[in-house]
């Protein structure tokens, strides 16, 4: 899926989940920059023509170490790369409002464009918390991760 298909469709969730929100522009957090992240995951070879040289992890349970590289943003919408020592993917994400909730105030959605992996947490404390998962034909993929700045 391009890149831009996928921006389109995580703006169109937003307006739809985002409607009600109530955070002024400038309480949105900045995320440009360079956060150091570390995911535990296990991935799932189905065939052994899987995507070996296309993937962060190896099969089976791992920690990778990596990079988000948040390149750009524009209000609650942005962009950037996910580099691990074994690949790079670009990333697009949106920041939601957390509704009435003052200890979370804001659920960070992003999808990288070589899998559909999709990527679910919470931006806490200067640090980003969040599950990565993807499922396809050759192979499926659980991750938790965190990443700071």
């Amino acid at each position: 899926m391009k890149i831009s298909t996928l921006l389109a469709v995580l703006v169109l969730s937003a307006g739809l989940c985002d409607a009600t929100d109530s955070l002024a522009a400038d309480d949105v957090p900045n995320l440009v920059g360079t956060w150091k992240t570390e995911c535990h995951g296990e991935l799932i070879q189905h065939t052994k023509d899987g995507p070996q040289g296309n993937q962060h992890r190896e099969p089976g349970f791992s920690t990778i170490s990596g990079e988000a590289i948040v390149t750009s943003q524009e209000g609650r919408i942005f962009r950037g790369k996910f580099r691990s020592p074994k690949f790079t993917s670009n990333i697009v994400g949106i920041i939601h409002s957390n509704g009435a909730d003052p200890q979370f105030p804001h659920r960070i959605s992003f999808m990288n464009d070589y899998n559909n992996g999709h990527h679910e947490g919470f931006l806490i404390g200067g640090r980003i918390y969040y599950m990565y998962r993807h499922s396809s034909a050759t192979d499926t993929s659980i991750a938790l991760c965190v990443s700071m700045k």
